[in-house]
């Protein structure tokens, strides 16, 4: 009796010390929880656990309510309309890399990036060729004539090879609209260039493709609002350039690029036509 009775004297105790503890569980629906009282109970509620309460999360509303915080943050944030911005800063809105969903934004910003890859590959280019001996570079004459040529005047044979951004592919035919003779969009130069590489698509001793074309990847002219296709429409305009102002028997010619020239940036992949050894 003595020992039965001295259990239940030290239940009540017991009940206490366990009610001090928190409990947590991994339900997101249930934070800590906490006892009401600490009280210590009578003998004839031992057996009962007190009611439960959800301890409030603590809110963070104003977590910044600092002042100084507060101005700091505002420092910060990004201020489109900001009157004290520089001539050179783009607002997000007019980022060339920023995709439209307007017509007339996307045409704004296509521009923009017409803009950017041209000036980029003319500095590029200007560079380059101040490194490089004056015998390398010639003068344009009508040997040098570049043919502007559509896509659709092209008729590919196989893949030749890829790089990071470009697709090679041998040059089967050559289907020249006469429609565009006529327009007078072109001078006598470049339409003479137009034959000439029609009559000489060929290698007359091996019946081989004599030309190859390159163009950018179609994913990158799918997304052609992205810094990915200013930077391989950036390096195949440089390449053009280059390869259109050097002359040496080692050295792949430029003798086609596409018809839209410069201004063709935005609206298609553009392309170089380079020979093929026979």
């Amino acid at each position: 009796m003595t020992t039965r009775k001295a259990g239940i004297d030290s239940l009540p105790r017991r009940i206490s010390l366990l009610r001090r503890f928190s409990f947590r569980r991994s339900d997101h629906d249930i934070s800590q929880l906490t006892p009401i009282t600490d009280s210590v109970v009578s003998e004839s509620e031992a057996p009962a656990w007190a009611p439960m309460r959800v301890k409030p999360r603590r809110s963070t509303t104003h977590r910044h309510s600092d002042p100084d915080v507060s101005e700091r943050a505002a420092k910060i944030s990004f201020r489109r309309s900001d009157p004290d911005l520089s001539d050179n800063s783009v607002s997000f809105d007019q980022h060339p890399t920023r995709r439209h969903s307007t017509g007339a934004a996307e045409t704004s910003s296509r521009v923009i990036l017409d803009t950017t890859v041209i000036r980029a590959a003319e500095e590029r280019k200007n560079a380059f060729l101040g490194s490089l001996p004056q015998s390398l570079i010639s003068a344009h004459n009508s040997r040098d004539c570049v043919a502007p040529l559509k896509r659709e005047e092209i008729v590919l044979g196989p893949k030749l090879g890829e790089g990071e951004f470009s697709n090679v592919f041998e040059i089967e035919s050559f289907e020249l609209h006469p429609d565009i003779a006529q327009d007078g969009s072109l001078s006598d130069k470049e339409l003479k260039q137009r034959l000439h590489m029609k009559n000489s698509e060929k290698y007359r001793s091996t019946g081989k493709s004599r030309y190859a074309l390159k163009h950018i990847k179609e994913i990158y002219h799918q997304e052609n609002s992205t810094e990915m296709y200013a930077q391989a429409a950036g390096d195949l305009a440089f390449e053009a350039e280059l390869l259109g102002s050097l002359v040496h028997p080692n050295i792949i010619k430029l003798r086609g690029t596409s018809y839209g020239g410069a201004n063709g940036f935005s609206q298609g992949p553009r392309l170089v036509l380079l020979p093929l050894y026979p």
